[in-house]
Parts: structure tokens; sequence; C-alpha cells
């Protein structure tokens, strides 16, 4: 074997130098007293040194491969990230054949349990509460929702499967129809036609002036919201899904699945509202907003418990859940970071190692709404919630009147019972309280007038031809 040149390791670093030098190279310690390496120990430590410098290259290139392909990857993140959130546009939603839209609140009708797609509950006309009773009529079992009106005729859902119109005039049925399912939900009943939504999962369009079917459509499983219906699409909530139809012929213009949360009550989504812009819904824990026109969400807000009444008037979004009454603009849009981001952001708060995490968009909030509650009734200053506190201190039924600028209270009123939710008309705040149907002063909550009966009243309602309301869940009285 040749002889290699003579070398040198340094005791200090363990490395190998070439003989003839004074410091190591490597650690600069004096190395002129150390014995050179000579021969096959020298061709050693060099075959030795090479494989330690080949492996380093290695390693050196694994590491610049894995910070390449790093790079790569959070450069397509950001890319994508920054085009979906900046430049991208959704599609919008097909066009309907129609042009069918409902209406914020009531105008000449009361096109669902709360009077609008904004479920404001709020009437142009009187509560007419000291006329005589103009006439009534039986119904043939208990009402299972709130009544609902066009121009002509009132509609009801009954227990056993029935939806009966009757004349607003003299309380004279016009027709009635028999479904398989039950209707868990009121109507809605826009123009010349009735949507129902059955319990089976089948949407169906009725001609209002005889209850004729004009087309039907299944949706899903379970159907358990009112649809909300604008230019034409009609928006409907089902069992962890919702849809869009075309309020025409019913064809399906979009499907949007979701992971839902069932509420105690069995439910999955409540009350939906819409505007010219948005819908938003209760879904879970969260308050949840979608754009109208393409279906995506826009915005979510932790209500701390379920929303089940909600309500969207003048770009405003209230939501009522047992623990938390609040206000959202419509434009809210949540941080790129909001989600997971906030978790581990607020883990770390309580480590001691991260500020507070800011609180989710909000314009107020109110931690003081009655526990079991009905719609709210909104007026462009207050909103009225009514309900019954069911805590171990109280067990009154009271109404509440919040301020809509900053969410306190202007007033409270106590009452026996509470059997409906509020409603606001030209001439004060209609409820039903019990056996009484009841207005108060909007501004103060003082009595204004009481009407007594024997038996519960519910589901009042003023439109321009009367107030009609349910009294002892099977008989439609009517004041003119």
């Amino acid at each position: 074997m040749d002889k290699e040149p003579d070398s040198i390791v340094c005791a200090t670093c363990g490395r190998t130098i070439e003989f003839g030098v004074r410091r190591c190279s490597y650690c600069l310690t004096d190395i002129r007293a150390v014995e050179p390496l000579s021969g096959e120990e020298a061709v050693s430590v060099k075959v030795h040194r090479a494989r330690v410098m080949q492996r380093d290259h290695r390693r050196k290139q694994l590491i610049k491969l894995i910070r390449i392909t790093g790079f790569v990857f959070s450069f397509i993140f950001v890319v994508f990230w920054v085009y979906s959130t900046f430049i991208s546009e959704v599609g919008t939603l097909p066009t309907a054949t129609t042009n069918l839209s409902g209406r914020l609140s009531s105008d000449a009708g009361w096109e669902n349990s709360d009077g609008g797609s904004g479920r404001l509950r709020r009437s142009l006309y009187a509560s007419r509460i000291e006329q005589p009773i103009a006439w009534e009529t039986q119904l043939p079992a208990n009402a299972e929702t709130s009544l609902v009106a066009d121009s002509q005729n009132l509609y009801v859902s009954l227990s056993n499967g029935l939806l009966i119109a009757y004349s607003q005039s003299n309380g004279v049925e016009i027709w009635r129809r028999q479904f398989d399912n039950f209707l868990f939900t009121s109507p809605l009943a826009i123009e010349n036609v009735i949507f129902v939504p059955s319990a089976n999962g089948i949407l169906y369009a009725l001609d209002s002036s005889n209850g004729n079917e004009l087309w039907s459509v299944e949706a899903g499983p379970l159907l358990e919201s009112t649809p909300l219906i604008y230019d034409g699409r009609i928006y409907l909530f089902g069992k962890d899904v919702w849809y869009v139809f075309d309020a025409g012929n019913g064809q399906k213009l979009l499907e949007k699945p979701m992971d839902t949360v069932v509420h105690r009550s069995g439910r999955r989504f409540e009350s939906p509202v819409m505007n010219d812009n948005y819908i938003a819904v209760g879904l879970g824990q969260k308050l949840l907003i979608f754009d109208r026109l393409t279906g995506e969400q826009t915005y979510w807000y932790n209500s701390v418990s379920f929303p089940t009444k909600i309500a969207i008037d003048n770009d405003e979004v209230i939501s009522i859940s047992p623990w938390l009454i609040f206000s959202v603009n419509e434009n809210s849009r949540n941080p790129w970071w909001e989600g997971r981001l906030r978790s581990l952001w607020l883990q770390l708060y309580v480590w001691g190692v991260a500020p507070p995490t800011p609180l989710p968009e909000r314009l107020w909030g109110n931690f003081n709404p009655p526990r079991l509650y009905f719609a709210p009734a909104v007026s462009s200053t207050s909103v009225y919630v009514a309900g019954e506190r069911a805590s171990r201190y109280s067990t009154d039924a009271r109404i509440q009147s919040y301020n809509r600028n900053d969410g306190t209270i202007n007033w409270k009123q106590t009452l026996d019972q509470i059997t409906s939710a509020p409603l606001i008309t030209s001439d004060g705040l209609l409820i039903a309280a019990g056996s009484s149907l009841v207005l108060l002063d909007p501004d103060s909550g003082e009595l204004i007038k009481a009407l007594d009966y024997k038996q519960d009243i519910s589901s009042p309602i003023s439109i321009k031809s009367g107030t009609y309301y349910i009294v002892g869940g099977n008989n439609i009285h009517a004041l003119k």
C-alpha cells in the first residue's frame, strides 16, 4: 500500500490535520508537539475523514431539500390563501323561473309565523283590541303551528296533518288538504302560492285559492324550518343540509351539507332569517351568516348556547339564546386566524405566554334575557323579548325591552303567564298572556288594555283585514 503523507490528529478536537502546521486549523490548538501518523494509520484516518465529510455533505443536502420543500409549500399556501380571501369570486346561484319574493316584515299579509323573512314581528296596523269579536271559527283539531296569512286567507297547520285555509272576511273554510306526515313548522304564504315543508322531507307548493298541488320535491329526510324566499329562490333548512330551490318549478339550485348539532328540542337549524343580501341561522352554539347569492358562509359568532331566535333588520342581526342576547353587523367578517388558532391563542393566554384573545366582532350584548322565551319583536329603536326566567329564584313570566343602540334594558314587565311572542302594532305591544290578550305601552311597558278569556290565547297577528288569534288551541277569533 502506498504511503500517505504524514498527518496529525488534534488531541483537542479529534480532527486530522496535515503534518507541518503549528496550530489546528479547526480549534487553533498548538499541535507542534504531537507525533505525526504515518503508513496505514494515516490512510485509515483519511478514509474515515472522507466518510465523515460525505455524511456531512448528505446531511446538508437533506436539510437544504427540506427547507426548499417547506418554502414551496408555504408559498403555495400563502398564494392560495391570498387568492381565496382577496381575489377569487364565488359564482352566484342560477336565476329562478319566477320573481316571487317575501317581505322583511308584514304588510297586507303575515307570510310566516313571525310576519316576514326578517322575523321582526311588527305590523303596520292597529291591535283592534277595543273592537268586538267579528267572527270565530272552531278548528277540527288543535293548531300545530302559528297562523299565517296572505291578502285573502288565513292558513293554519293542525296536529292531525291537516292544512286549512279560512276566509279572512268571515272565517269560512275555503279548502283543506291532508298530509301523510306531520307539519312541524308554519307554511310560507307568498302571493298566490303556499309553500309547505313536511316532516317527511317533501316541500309542497300549493295554489292558495284551492289547495291544489303545483309541484313538490323531495328535499331531504327532515324539514323543520319555514322556507324563505327571495327573487324566486326558496331557501330551506333540513337535517344536516340546507337547500335552494326554484320557486317556479321546484328545481334544486343548491344543496349544501353542514355539520349540525342537535338542540335539546330535537331541532338542528333555528330561526333562519333573510334580507336582500344575507341569510342568518342558529346552529349548535353559533350564529351563522351566509351570502344569499352564493351560499358561502361569511361570518360566525359563538353565542354561548343555542341561538334559537334570530331577527335581521337594517344591516343588523339580532340573536337570542338562553344566556345571551346580542347584535352583529351583517357585514362582519371573522379574522383569518379565527377557529383553531383562536383555541391555540386562548390556551397560550391561559399559560401566560400570550395576550388576551380579542372578542369576536359584535355591536352589543346582554347576558340577561328570559330563559324560556318566544321570538322577539323588533322596532327601529327597541327589541322586545318575552318569556319566563325558569330559574330557582323566579318563575314569573316577563317581557323586557332592550335598547338597540347598546343592548341596555329599557324596562321590564312581569306577567302571570306568557303564551305568545310579542307583536308590535301601530297602537301598542300586543301579547298573549295566558287567558288574556294584553296591549302594552312599548315605551314604558305599562298596561293599556286587556281582553280576558277562559282559555289560553296564542298566535296573535295583525294585518290589513283584521287581528286574528287562537283561543284554547282550536278556535280562531277575529277582531275587525
